[in-house]
């Protein structure tokens, strides 16, 4: 079921798999996602350059797709250490945060 069926469609290779522990704060400007020593994610808001005011911008998107609402932040820490094949980092870069309701399978 979505949003892994939308995705699945994207990858030519599959690693793992892998058992990991999954820890996920969700709290919004505040939040973090690691996934043993495998990933992790830390999110910051965006700021405006010129104030340093936080801005707290939101993609809507009325039919969804993945979500219907993804609130955008900036990615203080993003990098993966999946495998040797799978390996990068970008912080600095965007990041989205969504609800999303999934039932399994």
């Amino acid at each position: 079921g979505a949003p892994w069926a939308i995705f699945a469609t994207t990858w030519t290779h599959v690693l793992g798999p892998y058992f990991e522990d999954v820890e996920i704060k969700v709290a919004g400007k505040d939040s973090v996602v690691s996934v043993g020593e495998r990933l992790r994610c830390v999110f910051l808001p965006i700021r405006n350059p010129v104030t340093k005011a936080e801005a707290l911008p939101k993609v809507v998107l009325p039919q969804g797709f993945v979500a219907h609402e993804l609130d955008q932040y900036t990615l203080k820490e993003f990098w993966v250490h999946a495998s040797p094949e799978l390996q990068f980092a970008h912080p600095g870069k965007c990041g989205e945060l969504a609800k999303i309701r999934w039932q399994g399978p």
